[in-house]
């Protein structure tokens, strides 16, 4: 087998058999798959190499780890940089959302492996720049080419909004070097931002690197089905980076590879 990525932390509202078996299969791609939960409401049986981790919601908001979501306080994404400050890497991390779906899970590494050097990989987001006419495939997207972005305001203490970036994030491997610079950002401001303004501005601010994960089967929702997943997956089961989200389900589902 190929060499795997060293950490994905998978992040998850709640656990759900969705959520284990999207564990179990970053498993095979993965030295340490950590399922970061947002509320553990029920035990469930993880295999014996992916390892659980939350915290108190209270502790996390008077701590200053929150503010990572722009509608809720604390989220598994505030946990996941608890558990990179508690373990610190020294190697890149994966971030995946429970509800981005990877059909090939070998995908990772080898974007692991393309991008070796790079301190944030994300998926590309083709948009058309304010007042221009071709869409372009970029990682930093600022105010001035997307002005409708709904979210800008959730960079607000984060210094002028002229000077801020985004893009999605809910799939994204950090350097060490960005995982500290985001937990450095905790310490000196008592709270996190939106992970969409904050991994893409301290990448721009700090002179870091970045690429994007470019293919056509990137697809980022409203929302998908199972039955669109199944579709879309059939239709492009040859294609290593197919990513979807959001997929919208709790279930197990038999045909996964």
């Amino acid at each position: 087998m190929a060499t795997k990525i060293p950490t994905l932390l998978l992040l998850t509202t709640t656990l759900t058999p969705w959520v284990v078996q999207q564990s179990e299969r970053y498993t095979r791609v993965a030295d340490k798959v950590v399922v970061i939960v947002d509320r553990l409401e029920k035990e469930a049986k993880l295999a014996s190499n992916v390892t659980l981790f939350t915290e108190g919601d209270a502790w996390c908001k008077t701590n200053g780890y929150c503010h990572m979501h722009p509608k809720v306080a604390v989220t598994a994404w505030d946990k996941a940089f608890l558990y990179l400050e508690r373990h610190p890497a020294d190697k890149a991390v994966w971030l995946v959302e429970y509800d981005v779906y990877v059909h090939h899970v070998d995908a990772l590494p080898q974007l692991d492996r393309q991008h070796s050097k790079a301190d944030l990989i994300l998926p590309m987001l083709p948009k058309i720049p304010h007042g221009q006419r071709a869409v372009v495939q970029k990682a930093l997207w600022s105010k001035k080419e997307d002005p409708h972005w709904p979210w800008w305001r959730e960079g607000n203490g984060m210094g002028a909004q002229n000077n801020l970036v985004h893009n999605i994030t809910q799939l994204c491997r950090l350097s060490p070097k960005l995982i500290q610079h985001c937990l450095r950002w905790r310490r000196q401001h008592k709270r996190f931002h939106f992970h969409e303004i904050l991994l893409p501005t301290l990448v721009k601010r700090h002179q870091l690197s970045h690429a994007l994960i470019r293919s056509p089967h990137i697809r980022w929702g409203p929302r998908y089905t199972i039955h669109h997943m199944k579709r879309l997956c059939a239709k492009n089961k040859n294609k290593i980076a197919t990513i979807l989200h959001p997929i919208k389900t709790t279930e197990r589902v038999a045909w996964l590879p």
